[in-house]
């Protein structure tokens, strides 16, 4: 987590000129309940972008700024918030395949969103610190002919990183490789 989000030096910045406390701050926002306001204020220090748009009216005003600043400065935290999920996302990521089926939706069966769940159900985990030239025989070491509920396995792709996935058909040829067109790739078709 960024220690400061552009909303953050916004409200400290006008809080340390006006010289108000987080309590202060609270009340001129409208809270009667002051504990409940700084939690929301805790929240949106910590980069609640969706509590900040909500409550950006009563910031600018209690704030003393122009509600434009306010909103300017929330869609730069979104942005902040948005890249250090995705850095996370990309440090964690961890290569996986997915079956694809008959259905993706599942057949009716009663119960069955209780019971079922398509994500785990259709997902394999490939073996930590194997080599991607191992990846297509472990799917295929591990592949059913059906998927109760979904049918028939059809194929399966493998998300080699979060930018490259390939999509096979059940024997392991590859049939299309698509590399995200946030990093400037496109589908190719084998």
């Amino acid at each position: 987590m960024k220690n400061e989000y552009a909303v953050t030096q916004l409200i400290e910045r006008r809080r340390g000129e006006l010289g108000l406390s987080r309590a202060d701050l609270a009340r001129k926002m409208g809270y009667a309940n002051v504990s409940k306001g700084m939690r929301r204020l805790d929240a949106i220090l910590g980069g609640d972008t969706k509590l900040a748009t909500e409550l950006a009216p009563m910031l600018a005003a209690a704030l003393d700024v122009d509600p434009s600043e306010i909103e300017q400065a929330i869609g730069d935290t979104r942005q902040d918030v948005q890249a250090e999920r995705e850095k996370a996302y990309r440090e964690s990521f961890r290569p996986y395949a997915i079956l694809m089926t008959e259905r993706e939706v599942p057949y009716p069966h009663p119960n069955t969103s209780f019971f079922y769940r398509p994500d785990v159900l259709r997902w394999i985990e490939l073996e930590e610190g194997s080599s991607p030239e191992t990846y297509v025989r472990q799917v295929l070491s591990q592949i059913p002919e059906t998927i109760k509920i979904f049918g028939k396995v059809t194929g399966f792709s493998i998300k080699y990183s979060p930018d490259h996935t390939v999509e096979f058909n059940k024997d392991g040829r590859p049939i299309i490789c698509a590399i995200d067109n946030a990093s400037g790739g496109g589908v190719k078709h084998h």
